[in-house]
């Protein structure tokens, strides 16, 4: 066997794509298909691509999430990297197959995208770093400041403790989102402040590099949803503010002192924190959705690529050790998220039972404020699928197992070991923690009344 011929069962070359022409009578030969005529047809395929929904760039923006650089970027295997093989752009160029999977789509073909294929290249202009950096900012600077101004008020010992705690717990739930992002800019800045992968869950790259598996057409539902969604909660909340000077009666007394008390100071902080934190809350959400569905639909696309080269185990591994980082890394983001969100929902609702059981007659605009804590515990659940996101590593090693067939059993058992091996570990602290802490947040609500009548 000749070495040509040995490197063609691990590496394939670009120009045997074209074999998905075949039925345009474009059968590649090394004679009949050079690169520009590949080339051209790599144009011709990528003008059907549609554009990604409008509304997901927007939330990006919104998020903070864009800098000025190239969004779309080819992605090396780790094996590739160790090598420090150049990433070219030549189509007649050799390519591993690991490499190549991961430029497929969603149908498990290698598609080429730029920027202006997606319809980034609007949003994502020059200065858009630093305009990412400073709109976090503004969002952490803004929330500290509301929260600050109602803590203050309590020294003074205008409010009852439990209001105050239920206001401040709404406020940081709203805000876990864009801290999220301001650590994920910050990491992409200087990778060695913070130490650990799950920032790199909201890279833009790697998220833009997930979505590309993503049927975007069948999600855009999802998208609309949250927007929806969130303009109905805005809108909501702005007429709890309205209200507050027509009919006191309707809302708590710590949102009419506030707002009659500093009307110049307060109403602006706060309709920037409802208006900003629940938009960014709907679009967090979308944009877990939808890494959700990458990674629902890399599973397919895993056991396409091992169909295929079944007989290579040790590229079939490479394969499967992509799929595990890339799953670990956003379930190391998951589980901190969802634990979190758990944490301050859970706090905040005993903090509404406290109150419910205090208080004989209750505003209407109280039901409504238990009503959205109750929709931000449950949206981020509905956008993993589940409390932790294990499930979808366990489910492609569920489908990896029953591909064995009798004639190949040895080739699947070798991968079923090594998918053994790859273990994430126990379940997250994260959430053992939250766990533990909102067992505590009863006994803190009955406290927190009993010190606000003795004060």
């Amino acid at each position: 066997m000749s070495s040509e011929s040995r490197r063609g069962s691990k590496y394939g070359k670009r120009m045997v794509d074209c074999s998905a022409f075949q039925h345009d009578g474009l059968a590649p030969t090394r004679s009949s298909v050079d690169s520009a005529s590949f080339k051209v047809h790599i144009l011709q395929r990528n003008k059907t691509i549609d554009k990604w929904p409008v509304l997901l760039w927007f939330y990006l923006k919104t998020l903070g999430l864009y800098h000025s650089g190239r969004l779309v970027c080819s992605k090396l295997c780790a094996k590739c990297q160790r090598k420090n093989k150049p990433n070219t752009l030549c189509y007649t160029e050799e390519m591993c197959k690991v490499c190549d999977s991961l430029m497929w789509d969603h149908r498990g073909v290698r598609l080429e995208i730029t920027d202006h294929d997606i319809g980034s290249s609007f949003f994502n202009h020059m200065g858009s770093g630093l305009l990412s950096l400073l709109w976090l900012l503004i969002i952490t600077g803004t929330t500290v400041a509301s929260i600050v101004l109602v803590i203050s008020d309590l020294n003074h010992g205008q409010h009852d403790v439990v209001h105050v705690m239920a206001w401040t717990g709404m406020k940081l739930l709203l805000y876990i989102g864009p801290f999220a992002c301001l650590t994920s800019v910050i990491h992409h800045f200087s990778p060695t402040i913070l130490l650990g992968s799950w920032a790199n869950a909201l890279a833009v790259e790697f998220l833009i590099h997930r979505l590309r598996i993503v049927n975007m057409a069948h999600k855009k539902c999802a998208g609309y949803a949250c927007f929806l969604g969130s303009l109905t909660i805005i809108a909501s909340e702005c007429i709890k503010i309205a209200v507050s000077h027509t009919d006191p009666d309707l809302v708590s007394p710590v949102m009419v002192h506030e707002i009659k008390s500093g009307a110049s100071k307060i109403i602006p902080l706060h309709l920037f924190v409802i208006i900003e934190g629940f938009t960014n809350f709907g679009g967090f959400c979308f944009l877990v959705y939808l890494l959700r569905s990458s990674y629902e639909s890399e599973i397919r696309l895993v056991i396409k690529f091992l169909h295929h080269n079944i007989e290579d185990t040790d590229l079939c591994r490479s394969r499967l050790a992509e799929a595990f980082d890339a799953h670990h890394t956003f379930r190391e983001f998951a589980s901190g998220w969802i634990a979190m969100n758990l944490l301050l929902c859970t706090v905040c609702l005993l903090l509404e039972l406290h109150l419910w059981i205090i208080n004989t007659e209750l505003t209407i605009f109280q039901y409504e404020h238990t009503f959205i804590l109750i929709v931000v515990l449950i949206a981020p659940i509905v956008s993993l699928g589940n409390v932790d996101v294990d499930y979808l590593w366990n489910r492609l090693v569920c489908q990896v197992s029953r591909q064995r067939t009798t004639q190949q059993e040895q080739q699947w058992d070798k991968l079923m070991q090594f998918l053994q091996e790859q273990r994430a570990g126990s379940r997250p602290w994260q959430a053992v923690l939250a766990f533990f802490l909102s067992t505590i947040a009863i006994f803190s609500a009955i406290q927190f009344h009993l010190l606000s009548h003795n004060h």
